[in-house]
């Protein structure tokens, strides 16, 4: 019989459920804690600045998406419901989408709107953390049901990396034109997403459950409801508002399961026991309970993507490519001897669920080179499947050779995976000490983005370089032409025009015609914008100063 927590049948409450997951609930509580310390060391660095020249932004990594993610916010507080991109002038329809980040900005008010929002981000960080911590152990716990094997298996899960750190060692930060997985890719561990990425973090959380409810549920046709099944349609539909690409990876999961089903039941193939009575049809109706709340949002997004020329670029210009095949060895290479034994375990023993997980690891690395843009958001979950398969062949391997000790493979396992995470929560807490772009802005700069907060109109289209354009945004709510990569519609073109603007290569009456296209109110006029060329806009009469300190200037285009 497939290992299954009795205790968890037998939880009606929220209170009894934390109850029994204690341990857990103290270790989801710490790790956040942990995560939590470089934002609070740059907030530190800001406060004991002697000379107050540096903001920090809340971001120690990726910061270019975490302006992004407080751009949206911002949006959300001036009024939008849909999801319009500040970093483009091409027409948006908005669409549902990003809706924690809006929500976020309905609940702040000036002043100190940014200080604001980054505690938002981050109290939404925790709690999303927290929640995709309980949902690991659980899924875990499900599976391998030894408790002390699931709670090593959550530290792995939670904390585990691949062996790129030896790299680091030697000088090596990048091999095949790539940096090791675990250090960039939130999906390929998770890691990444309790660290600053809380929509990824309460996305895998919705998977996981959803799962977990699916198999419990299945398992019992004799007490069948199907509203319960309409649970899980709701935390499918989560997912896909969270993000999409997650929810069709449970939905080919889920798929995955009524095919199987399926095969099962074909009397010319029978490879597995049937058990309790399982009948096709039965399953066909869990899927459509399951699929009767998300598939609206599928229908709806589908159609939006079809009407919207702004989300046709957005999704071609979001490439989130997979790395050498040789990554992926490198990134799971510790677990994999186990991981194989648990395919072995698997096939042995019959066991329906794991079957499932089998497909879903053979599934998601061959959608890794799928000839999509989006190829490795669609291995998102796959490091605790492996863990549980990991799990499943050292168990296997202590029942079937009970003469030999194996003790000393897990400890073994998290000795080469847990450094990785060590140098990530390292990284940032050296980056948080070290008053920088981008993690930290100058404070003359944020000065000019909150005047413009302040004197401009929401959704003003302001001129300004790249580099000023990203995080210009998350400090006053107004519109660039370019200034993050994936949701600068038309990336290239617009770049070419901001660079060409700035490098004196035009003469006033093409930049003139290039502000009136483009309906530009204010040039923005920093260090960034004098490194793109020599024009200086003070010569321009089509242009007046409308603030100016310690080297950052805004201009206002001239209404005639």
């Amino acid at each position: 019989m497939l290992a299954i927590d009795q205790n968890s049948r037998e939880e009606n409450n929220i209170k009894g459920y934390l109850f029994r997951r204690k341990w857990v609930l103290i270790f989801s509580l710490s790790v956040m804690v942990i995560t939590t310390i470089p934002y609070f060391l740059g907030y530190w660095v800001e406060n004991h600045d002697p000379q107050a020249a540096w903001r920090f932004t809340g971001f120690v990594f990726g910061v270019e998406d975490g302006n992004s993610y407080i751009a949206k916010a911002l949006t959300g507080m001036t009024g939008d419901w849909l999801f319009r991109t500040p970093y483009t002038v091409i027409p948006q329809k908005g669409v549902i989408a990003f809706l924690p980040y809006l929500m976020l900005g309905k609940l702040v008010a000036p002043p100190g709107v940014h200080e604001q929002l980054v505690a938002l981000f981050h109290i939404f960080r925790f709690l999303a953390g927290i929640l995709m911590i309980l949902a690991t152990y659980d899924f875990i716990n499900y599976f391998i049901g030894d408790e002390r094997l699931s709670k090593f298996g959550l530290v792995l899960a939670v904390l585990g990396g691949g062996v790129g750190w030896i790299g680091l060692l030697f000088g090596k930060s990048a091999l095949l034109g790539s940096l090791p997985l675990e250090f960039y890719s939130p999906e390929a561990f998770g890691f990444l997403s309790l660290y600053g990425i809380p929509h990824l973090a309460l996305a895998r959380a919705f998977l996981l459950w959803g799962f977990l409810l699916h198999f419990k549920f299945a398992a019992e046709p004799h007490n069948l409801d199907y509203r319960k099944f309409l649970i899980i349609g709701l935390l499918w539909l989560g997912v896909a508002l969270l993000q999409p690409l997650t929810a069709v990876t449970m939905g080919m999961v889920l798929g995955l399961h009524l095919i199987l089903i399926v095969v099962q039941n074909v009397k010319s193939i029978k490879p597995l026991v049937i058990e309790n009575g399982r009948e096709v049809a039965h399953y066909f109706k869990i899927f459509l309970y399951e699929i009767v709340l998300v598939l609206p949002y599928f229908i709806y997004y589908l159609a939006a993507y079809i009407n919207d020329e702004f989300l046709k670029e957005w999704s071609a210009q979001n490439i989130i490519t997979s790395p050498h095949p040789l990554h992926f060895l490198m990134a799971y290479i510790a677990v994999l001897p186990l991981v194989i034994l648990g395919f072995i375990s698997t096939i042995k023993q019959r066991h329906i669920e794991k079957y499932i997980l089998i497909c879903w690891l053979i599934l998601s690395f061959a959608l890794a080179y799928s000839p999509v843009t989006v190829q490795r958001r669609l291995i998102e979950g796959i490091w605790v499947v492996m863990v549980v398969l990991m799990l499943s062949g050292y168990q296997w391997l202590r029942l079937s050779r009970p003469d030999k000790k194996w003790g000393w493979c897990l400890p073994l396992i998290g000795m080469i995976a847990i450094p990785s995470t060590c140098i990530l929560l390292a990284g940032g807490g050296m980056t948080a000490l070290t008053p920088m772009q981008p993690v930290f802005r100058p404070a003359a700069e944020i000065g000019s983005f909150e005047f413009l907060g302040s004197y401009a109109q929401p959704k003003d289209v302001v001129m300004a370089s790249y580099e000023t354009g990203n995080a210009m945004p998350a400090w006053a709510p107004i519109r660039v032409l370019v200034g993050h990569g994936p949701e600068s519609a038309d990336f290239e073109k617009f770049k070419n025009i901001v660079e060409s603007f700035y490098d004196g290569s035009q003469d006033d009456t093409e930049r003139q015609m290039i502000v009136d296209e483009y309906h530009v109110r204010f040039v923005y006029w920093g260090p960034d914008e004098r490194k793109l060329g020599d024009w200086n806009p003070s010569q321009s009469t089509w242009l007046t100063q409308v603030f100016d300190y310690n080297g950052y200037a805004v201009y206002e285009r001239v209404r005639q």
